[in-house]
């Protein structure tokens, strides 16, 4: 048995409205959704009823002052009229009016923030939507031009202000430059409109200020990031609980000024050498450490800006050719009773400037134990070992054997005896013989180069000693890591003065910093000469992408 369905009721539909009602909920529709209701309803494709819904549009919705139309207009203001009336395009054409206008108003003190982003690129976009039609054809190069300044344009995000929300929905933080340069404000009556026409927009009233949430979790942030620098800070110091290691990091003469030895004119802090040419330290073990390796660990306990120095590595005090220890001269100086500071400079005597060379061997021509410097280049003299054997018969030792054998060869030519270095008083020519333009030499050894820079020149590494108790303190406390070894050396000063070694010395190489810091002169070169006519590259008139 068939059932036959009821006869639909139009009664029951939203056609059945009255025209008014229907008008003013199209209204709330824009050009785009209203072209889909048309499509789809053959009641709402009727002209009557399109221009009534624009025109309540422009009138009560946008506002006459945005549109420019009231009732007593004849329809033909805006173009998309067709037989007098206004259509889907009149609306469309409407609505990126009022969006322009709404964009390029002037900014309030208040109401509502916008993205300035967004708004660059809507009007980007508008003036594209708007520009006319080219009325003549193009070329293929204007064509390109053409496309590739339109290339970029894209309609606007349908959230206006998509870029200015934080992750809990807000208005982002952040300072007044940025602010400036991101956000603007607008009218109740422009947000209004933008709101209608992009309904996925965030709120963003000005009077609410910024994220309070932010803040709280920036805040946060920040005192977590305060306290893990504390607590950083408090671990950094720790070792500096102990009394020797605090004295290692407080210490600036680079010794262990209370084991100097005390005389009856002196106390401890201020203590003298107690005779000439002897150990100024009493006896006991002392650590020798590289003075760039103390600068890096009172660094990091001080500021944190370097990471925790690995455990002093005193391999760079062995020569390449023998690994021997090569004694800094300003170490063998201040253990010989030369100087009184550990961290100074050799000096030399007046009558020792021209004749002995270098300053390090001017000094150490007192000691028994003297050392030499033999030339880059130059291989240590051959004596053969029975002559070796009867000298040091004789009461010579093996230094002075070495060295009367290197006085020989220069007086052979074999050997180029080192340049004396040039006196600060002694200006030196140029090329013409005139003394003016050098004159700033003179300050070479008082201006230019400071104490450190000494130090360096005249050692190929720069040291500091600690005692053992120090040495042991800064090993227990966590000074390094505990993981890695490195090689040690140390020195121990008997009760007699002398001084012994964990390394055998080496007296065959140079000791000092000249092979590094050798000084380099540009001599004046003339321009090469080159043609005046040089031949260029064939570029052709025109070219045909």
């Amino acid at each position: 048995m068939m059932m036959n369905n009821p006869p639909f009721d139009n009664s029951l539909t939203i056609i059945a409205l009255p025209r008014e009602i229907q008008v003013s909920v199209l209204t709330y529709l824009r050009a785009y959704d209203l072209t889909t209701v048309q499509q789809s309803c053959r009641f709402y494709n009727d002209p009557d009823l399109i221009h009534k819904v624009v025109t309540f549009t422009a009138q009560h919705v946008y506002g006459q002052e945005e549109t420019g139309i009231s009732s007593n207009n004849s329809g033909t203001t805006i173009p998309g009229v067709r037989n007098g009336k206004y259509t889907l395009g009149s609306l469309r054409t409407l609505e990126l009016t009022v969006v322009a206008r709404a964009l390029s108003s002037a900014e309030p003190k208040a109401g509502f923030y916008v993205s300035k982003a967004w708004v660059k690129k809507t009007l980007l976009w508008l003036e594209k939507m708007n520009e006319p039609a080219p009325t003549k054809k193009l070329s293929k190069k204007q064509q390109r031009q053409r496309a590739r300044r339109l290339s970029d344009v894209h309609p606007p995000w349908p959230d206006v202000n998509g870029d200015l929300l934080c992750p809990h929905e807000n208005l982002q933080r952040c300072n007044a430059k940025s602010a400036r340069a991101r956000r603007r404000l607008m009218d109740k009556q422009a947000w209004k409109i933008l709101r209608k026409l992009y309904p996925d927009s965030t709120q963003l009233e000005s009077g609410n200020g910024e994220c309070l949430q932010c803040l709280m979790e920036k805040e946060t942030a920040k005192k977590s990031e305060e306290d893990a620098a504390e607590k950083a800070k408090l671990e950094r110091k720790e070792p500096l609980s102990n009394k020797h290691v605090r004295r290692v990091y407080t210490r600036t003469r680079g010794f262990p000024t209370h084991r100097l030895q005390e005389t009856s004119a002196s106390t401890p802090n201020a203590a003298v050498c107690a005779s000439k040419n002897s150990c100024p330290l009493v006896a006991g073990k002392y650590y020798v450490i590289p003075r760039s390796w103390c600068h890096q660990w009172r660094r990091y306990i001080k500021t944190g800006d370097v990471s925790m120095p690995l455990p002093p590595e005193a391999s760079m005090l062995l020569c390449d050719a023998h690994k021997f220890a090569l004694l800094p001269p300003h170490l063998e100086a201040f253990l010989h009773g030369e100087t009184s500071q550990l961290l100074s400079t050799i000096k030399k005597q007046p009558s020792e400037q021209d004749d002995n060379g270098p300053s390090y061997l001017a000094s150490a021509a007192s000691r028994s134990a003297n050392f030499h410097c033999l030339p880059i280049g130059a291989s240590p003299p051959v004596v053969d070992s029975e002559a070796m054997q009867a000298l040091q018969a004789a009461g010579m030792s093996h230094s002075e054997i070495i060295s009367q054998q290197m006085a020989f060869m220069r007086i052979q030519g074999q050997v180029a005896p080192p340049a004396p270095p040039r006196s600060p008083a002694a200006p030196r020519a140029n090329s013409t013989g005139n003394t003016n333009a050098v004159a700033n030499d003179n300050d070479d050894d008082n201006n230019e180069f400071n104490q450190n820079a000494r130090l360096d020149r005249e050692n190929h590494l720069v040291v500091e000693l600690v005692t053992e108790e120090e040495w042991i303190a800064l090993k227990d406390t966590g000074c390094w890591p505990k993981q890695v070894s490195s090689f040690v050396f140390s020195l121990t000063v008997a009760e007699n003065g002398c001084v012994s070694y964990s390394t055998q010395p080496c007296r065959d190489c140079d000791p000092t910093g000249s092979r590094f810091t050798l000084r380099a002169e540009i001599k004046y070169r003339r321009k090469r000469w080159e043609p005046k006519s040089v031949e260029q590259k064939r570029i052709p008139n025109k070219l045909n992408y």
